[in-house]
């Protein structure tokens, strides 16, 4: 007899899915089997079928009509507006701080966390929303970053620095430059994730 699955929530199931698609299981465009995945994430279809589903409205994924779930394609001009929104939204989400967040460095382990923190804290609801959102379309982006900027510990030095100074224009410097540096790279990351699979 099979052993039951675990039950998860529909955040892990997001996590999840986020991780292979970060981890590099699908280029853009690729088909993604639900049956494969389920056997390997060991989950129902139906919870990830609805994942995929939530995850097509956030465009991470297209849903097509009796085929199924497919990686989206994200061009150079794409990621790049990406970036320039994202950029946009957390500079929001800092002028809508009541208060700048006491943020740990132990609480985080890229510049990405500390854009969740700083969304998370703002006072603007929309923009939480929005940032989140960017953040899911950005992710398949992520392993490609390492590579292509090895100094992020740096970056995320100078990013904790700027938010310990409670100067929100240090903040929004440090958040511009870190966002131009991967618009600059918007055309590798185009070709690199047409390239690479795990």
């Amino acid at each position: 007899m099979a052993e039951p699955r675990p039950v998860r929530s529909l955040e892990q199931i997001h996590a999840l899915i986020l991780a292979e698609i970060v981890g590099g299981a699908y280029r853009p465009g690729d088909r993604i089997a639900i049956k494969a995945l389920s056997d390997r994430l060991g989950l129902s279809t139906t919870p990830l079928r609805e994942t995929l589903s939530r995850l097509a409205g956030r465009g991470v994924v297209e849903q097509r009509r009796s085929e199924g779930y497919y990686l989206s394609r994200l061009d150079a001009r794409d990621i790049a507006q990406l970036f320039s929104l994202h950029e946009m939204c957390v500079a929001r989400a800092v002028s809508a701080l009541t208060a700048l967040p006491t943020i740990e460095a132990t609480d985080v382990f890229d510049a990405w966390s500390v854009f969740d923190a700083l969304g998370q804290h703002a006072d603007d609801a929309i923009v939480r929303d929005v940032r989140r959102y960017l953040d899911d379309r950005l992710k398949p982006l992520r392993r490609l970053e390492a590579d292509a900027i090895p100094d992020q510990e740096t970056e995320l030095a100078r990013l904790m620095a700027a938010c310990a100074t409670d100067r929100r224009d240090a903040m929004t410097h440090e958040i511009a430059v870190f966002h131009q540096r991967r618009r600059d790279l918007a055309h590798h990351f185009a070709l690199e994730l047409g390239r690479t699979r795990r």
